[in-house]
């Protein structure tokens, strides 16, 4: 991946020869995004999209290597803020189109290095890979990455040995059905099979049956992309234990999570799979100027200002980029922010605090069912005297089958008796006036961890299961089936329990649970166990001077130090025990010198695992701004799914306990955060990174 400077002649860029850390994702800007945005209004250009105008860098806008504007702000159902920083040409005279042809002819040695490398890469691991795997296959959105991706393919393979799949999700933009078409036709002239795979489950009554996907609930992917995919190749194969190998086009740089994923991966998404990431090393600047070497077809969304070309309405969307999808494509939006509203269950009073919540992005914070307007409990688990007791309320599906997923059931009356791995465990069901009541005892439960979340996990099916498939997909060995969305499984069966690796054991019941009484939340665990009296620097000075004599000598009120122990005994600094020790670490961190990278890394490290901070680094996005009201929302969701109580000074201290890290060294050197306040009140919240950590650390 290499670095690259701009080319005010050209009006592009120029990739040098140095290697980049940190990509800011560099991406052509055609006029029909620049109208979207109003920026008509202020220069003037030819409404022609043959080239790009300019380019831009997230909200940045960047002209013959000026920064001339930024966008600011902007949401689902309202614009941007412009903000003009330059006058791109002198006296309004007309923007220059860039000279795409001579940006590509300055760049062909530069580019051909990163192209051959991936090619032989690819070669290389095509002829480790082919008498390993059933067949090869493209994994085609439509999107730029896979148009390139699907090229790089195509001229390194031999076509023979190729298909391409593309996952029909529903959800698409109508551009990118337009390329779909294309590149179909381009592939069956060359001999390549182009297959349209979809799921059995329309798309909106997904929606009802499994509530919107959420930031930390995605069933969309797998539901209606990669388990249609798979369930298309093994009947095109006749084949339902077969291998492939997809070549799929992620790219480091897109986020920070596919920033860890490797070149090579097996069962990464679904078991006995592989997946192969040709283009993994490429930033956009690479990935765009090869586009335009070759001549590819670029998905019409880009030139409408939309970042990807996914799906029309996503939780991991940004603001902006809703904003420039809602205008592009407003009816097919619009039917999908319609079903979010209609299946809301929050109590609005208002209109205005409904359109409030979806401009903010409410509905991508829910972490179950509580906020679905149709929420069904339709599973509940307790424990009375030694027995857990499951209840299910009007189960969709057969308990008998989902059984045969875990182990050999015995005989067919009460108790009921289950052999798994060679054990037998004895169970009762019972009917009831609307549906069963399951009794196992609790000691088989604590006696095999495994076979208790697997037996969970059988009746979360039988009460949640829409026919999703994703199940059936999972089993590699194809005894689990649905024929008419009914479930089916052979006497193959080996009960090896893959069906289960799902989360919770069911999309559906992921998505839709509702929490009874929430989850027991460890007193010493809360969200808000600093009471609003996390650390402070010079707090954190007067301890590592006076080391063990702190206590006694310390100048804290009462309230404060009480916070300020339990900071200090996560970090690992004060021991766990009543003789207040200063403990080795705190002695080590003394001897290297409190603020150094090292010292704060390893506090970071031990604050990590216990909150506040394990919940701000599960769910506070990096880079991305935070208001205090969406804070507090969001400690909300999260204090009533651990059944926290709750009241408006916890959840103030919890956000006080977090911000207060971040204003000591400790959040500063490792990135944590910026904070924006107005006085003492806090304005919102932004994580960075630590993006040049000690090796050490």
């Amino acid at each position: 991946m290499y670095a690259y400077d701009w080319d005010e002649e050209t009006g592009g860029y120029l990739l040098i020869n140095k290697q980049l850390k940190f990509s800011k994702e560099p991406r052509p800007v055609y006029y029909k995004e620049l109208d979207i945005l109003g920026f008509d209004k202020y220069w003037n250009y030819d409404k022609d999209d043959t080239y790009p105008i300019m380019w831009a860098e997230s909200s940045t806008y960047i002209y013959r290597g000026k920064k001339v504007a930024k966008t600011i702000g902007g949401n689902v159902y309202n614009k941007p803020k412009i903000e003009i920083l330059e006058e791109p040409e002198e006296n309004g005279e007309k923007l220059k189109f860039v000279d795409i042809k001579e940006m590509v002819s300055r760049n062909k040695e530069m580019l051909d290095t990163v192209v051959n490398k991936s090619v032989k890469d690819l070669y290389n691991t095509y002829t480790t890979y082919k008498n390993k795997v059933d067949l090869f296959y493209i994994a085609f959105s439509g999107g730029k990455d896979s148009i390139a991706l699907l090229d790089i393919v195509m001229t390194t393979i031999p076509n023979k040995d190729l298909r391409v799949v593309f996952g029909d999700t529903q959800m698409e933009f109508t551009d990118t059905y337009d390329v779909v078409e294309k590149v179909k036709k381009e592939c069956e002239e060359k001999g390549v099979p182009f297959h349209i795979a979809k799921s059995n489950l329309e798309v909106v009554d997904s929606w009802e049956k499994f509530g919107a996907p959420a930031q930390r609930i995605k069933w969309c992917c797998s539901v209606h992309k990669t388990s249609p995919q798979i369930k298309l190749l093994r009947k095109v194969l006749n084949k339902p234990n077969f291998t492939g190998m997809a070549f799929i086009g992620v790219r480091g740089d897109e986020s920070a999570s596919r920033s860890e994923y490797e070149y090579v991966t097996n069962g990464k998404k679904h078991k006995g799979q592989y997946n192969c990431n040709p283009i993994f090393h490429w930033n956009t600047a690479e990935l765009f100027l090869y586009i335009y070497t070759k001549g590819l077809t670029l998905n019409k969304a880009y030139l409408k200002g939309n970042i990807r070309a996914g799906c029309l309405v996503c939780p991991m969307s940004s603001p902006k980029s809703e904003y420039m999808k809602s205008v592009s494509y407003k009816d097919d939006v619009n039917k999908f922010l319609n079903l979010i509203e209609k299946n809301n269950g929050k109590d609005f009073e208002t209109k205005e605090q409904l359109k409030e919540y979806m401009e903010l992005g409410g509905w991508k914070a829910r972490s179950n069912g509580r906020e679905l307007a149709k929420r069904k409990i339709k599973y509940i688990e307790k424990v009375e005297n030694g027995t857990l007791e499951i209840q299910l309320i009007t189960p969709t599906t057969n308990w008998k089958k989902w059984i045969e997923t875990i182990g050999e059931l015995q005989n067919d009356e009460n108790p009921y008796k289950i052999k798994h791995k060679g054990e037998i465990y004895p169970f009762v069901v019972e009917e009831t006036e609307d549906g069963l009541l399951v009794k196992l005892k609790e000691v088989y439960i604590n006696k095999n961890r495994v076979f208790g979340k697997l037996f969970k996990q059988t009746f979360k099916k039988t009460a949640h299961c829409e026919s999703c498939t994703a199940c059936e997909v999972q089993c590699k060995k194809g005894v689990l089936t649905f024929k008419n969305n009914e479930l089916n499984i052979s006497n193959k069966c080996t009960h090896c329990s893959d069906c289960h690796d799902i989360p919770n054991g069911c999309y559906v019941y992921n998505s839709t649970k509702v929490p009874i009484g929430g989850k027991t939340q460890m007193k010493n665990n809360k969200l808000n166990r600093y009471a609003s009296h996390g650390p402070k620097e010079e707090w954190l000075k007067q301890y590592f001077e006076l080391e063990k004599n702190f206590h006694e000598n310390h100048n804290l009120g009462s309230n404060m130090v009480s916070g300020f122990r339990v900071f200090l005994k996560t970090s690992e600094l004060l021991s766990n025990d009543r003789k207040n020790d200063f403990t080795k670490t705190a002695k080590y961190i003394k001897e290297i010198g409190r603020k150094t990278d090292i010292s704060n890394g390893i506090m970071a490290i031990n604050l990590a695992h216990k909150q506040p901070l394990n919940w701000y680094i599960k769910n506070i996005k990096p880079y991305e701004t935070y208001t205090a009201d969406k804070l507090k929302e969001m400690v909300i969701y999260h204090m009533e799914d651990t059944n926290e109580k709750y009241g408006d000074s916890k959840i103030s201290g919890s956000i006080t306990g977090i911000r207060r890290i971040s204003e000591t060294d400790l959040g500063s050197k490792v990135g944590l955060e910026k904070i924006e306040k107005r006085g003492k009140t806090l304005v919102s919240i932004t994580r960075n990174r630590w993006l040049d950590p000690n090796p050490l650390v």
